[in-house]
């Protein structure tokens, strides 16, 4: 444990999977998703952590564990939670204390900036293809996505400004990384200006493509109040194949409202889709 500087190996992302009751830590290490486990196949007192490629599963609860109140307790042995030891010192996993211990506050994980919204698509292994990562970067908002399109999402990418508030965005609209590959038709779609990005309606692709993600749909709102959207949901015309069968809604908290990044993977189409909310 190191003081705390906002450098991206200090940002760490929890996605819960859907149905399972568990989801996966995980944090970008040289450009590449990876997920927290136990160094060894064990969980017990004094286990250090480590990071690596992210592989869930219920054939391998290393990389699961179960949000319980500020405490992440591991899939492996669920009377076991992550601990941070003290500064300048691993953190690991040990028996969890209740919440007059003297070190409670040691198994306590309070999110700053960032929130994952549960992932849409093949969310229950993570697995096809390549894990990926789009973001505005720093405090900028998503406002829009871009990509390709044909029988499934062939790329995707975010559409940013620098900030929102009561009086619209702040800064012009700019392109964010756009992420899969070249096939497929250009699609631009942007909420209303003043509005920011707060969820995506997710349908998967088309016939021989349907194990990817097919078209979407944005939910915008408009903030009335600095910091929180207030006005009425709106949505913007479906892009994509969204005849097909219902993926999902993707949506960002009441606590972290914006939404500035998505993460999901691809391989060669889009096959899950997730997102970081502010």
């Amino acid at each position: 444990m190191t003081p705390c500087s906002g450098a991206l190996n200090q940002q760490w992302y929890y996605a819960p999977i859907p149905d399972t009751g568990y989801g996966t830590l995980s944090t970008m290490v040289f450009g590449q998703l990876m997920c927290v486990e136990p160094i060894g196949s064990r969980v017990r007192n004094g286990v250090n952590l480590k990071v690596n490629t992210c592989n869930p599963s219920p054939n391998n609860k290393k990389q699961l564990f179960k949000r319980d109140g500020l405490a992440f307790k591991s899939a492996v042995n669920e009377k076991y939670v992550l601990d941070a030891y003290g500064t300048f010192k691993p953190v690991g996993f040990w028996r969890q204390h209740n919440e007059n211990h003297a070190h409670a506050a040691k198994q306590q994980w309070h999110h700053g900036i960032n929130f994952i919204a549960p992932w849409v698509g093949l969310t229950n292994t993570h697995l096809k293809g390549s894990q990926f990562s789009a973001s505005c970067g720093g405090q900028k908002v998503m406002v829009g996505i871009r990509g390709k399109v044909g029988w499934a999402l062939d790329a995707i990418g975010p559409i940013c400004v620098n900030g929102i508030n009561e009086n619209g965005w702040i800064g012009s609209a700019t392109d964010g990384p756009l992420i899969g590959s070249n096939s497929g038709s250009t699609f631009r779609k942007t909420c209303p200006a003043g509005s920011a990005l707060t969820g995506l309606e997710v349908w998967q692709g088309y016939k021989s493509d349907a194990s990817s993600l097919g078209g979407l749909r944005l939910i915008c709102q408009k903030y009335t109040a600095p910091g929180q959207p207030k006005a009425a949901e709106t949505r913007s015309a479906r892009v994509g194949k969204t005849d097909t069968r219902f993926a999902g809604t993707l949506r960002c908290t009441r606590d972290a409202p914006r939404l500035s990044a998505l993460s999901g993977s691809h391989g060669p189409y889009l096959n899950s889709l997730g997102f970081q909310c502010l």
